[in-house]
Formats: C-alpha cells, structure tokens, sequence
C-alpha cells in the first residue's frame, strides 16, 4: 500500500490500473480472496476484478514482462502441480541462545510453503500467481465460468 491509498482495495486498483496502464474505471471489483501471509514479511490482499472490454491494455515494461490469457475454464479443469518448499528456522550467530531453553540445541519448528504450477499453451503459472489462482478456485468452486 502506498500512503495515500485509503484501503487494500483501493491499492489492488491502482496496482492493477499501473501496471497493466488502464484506467481505473474500467476496473470493477467482484470480492475479495483470502490474505495471503508470506513467511517474507509480506502481506498481500488480492481481489477478483473484471476489466471493461473496450480496455486497451498498455503494460507497464519495468514491472510486467508479458500478459497473456488462460481462460477460467481450463484452469478449472487442470490440475495444479503442488511441490512443497521447505522452511528452516536459522538464528544467526548473535542471537540471545542463552535466554532460551537448550540454548543453540533449542528445537526449532520446521514448516513448508506449497508451490503451485499450472501449465498452459507453453507457458508455466507459479510462485504467487499461481497460489491466489488457485485459492480463488477453491473458493469459486463450480460457480465460475468464462465470460
């Protein structure tokens, strides 16, 4: 979010009007998807829109490198590949080791973070695209179609 931005909504407008150099009004919002909390301090809110027809997309090049489009319902019936990314728990050689029971020997959580691919016409969906995709198909359900 930008300080002047008066919500997550708001921001997901201007991100989307910036980078892909359409007019914030032809950008209407449908909802809101789950807040996605990365194990990087980040946070993010994506929405579901749509975008007027009539709109000319003029891609920002230094923060897009290529739009293309997968219609809803092959996404629907594909399959996303789910590798899972291992997170490890690495204090560093000044941490406080002696304020915490068994000092360095302490037995730290371990975690994973799914990653999602999903493939189509040659080109390969991941990271965080491809995790809101698939949470917004979780959630649509059977109630999406294409437009």
């Amino acid at each position: 979010m930008d300080p002047g931005d008066r919500s997550a909504e708001e921001t997901a407008i201007r991100e989307t009007s910036e980078e892909l150099g359409i007019e914030r009004g032809l950008i209407k919002v449908i909802g809101a998807l789950d807040i996605l909390v990365t194990p990087f301090q980040e946070m993010i809110h994506p929405y579901v829109c749509t975008i007027a027809e009539h709109a000319i997309l003029t891609p920002n090049p230094d923060e897009v490198e290529e739009v293309f489009y997968v219609p809803l319902h092959v996404l629907k019936q594909e399959s996303f590949e789910r590798h899972d990314v291992y997170l490890k728990v690495e204090p560093p050689e000044d941490f406080p080791f002696e304020r915490i029971p068994r000092g360095k020997y302490y037995n730290w959580s371990k975690g994973t973070m799914p990653e999602y691919f999903v493939s189509y016409q040659g080109r390969t969906i991941w990271g965080l695209t491809a995790r809101i995709l698939h949470n917004f198909l979780e959630i649509a359900g059977g109630e999406i179609r294409d437009a």
